[in-house]
């Protein structure tokens, strides 16, 4: 069986389909995320 770009092609689009889907829908989870990282990034020292 021969991989051809057309297939390379729909599997990429599928994984980032499902990644947009998977983002937006769990939208309210990635920004506290995003919030806990970012207060523990800023509140250590930076050397």
């Amino acid at each position: 069986m021969k991989i051809t770009k057309r297939d390379v092609k729909c599997f990429v689009l599928g994984f980032l389909t499902l990644l947009v889907i998977e983002f937006a829908w769990n939208w309210n989870d990635h920004v506290e995320s995003f919030k806990e990282g970012y207060r523990a990034g800023t509140s250590q020292d930076v050397k």
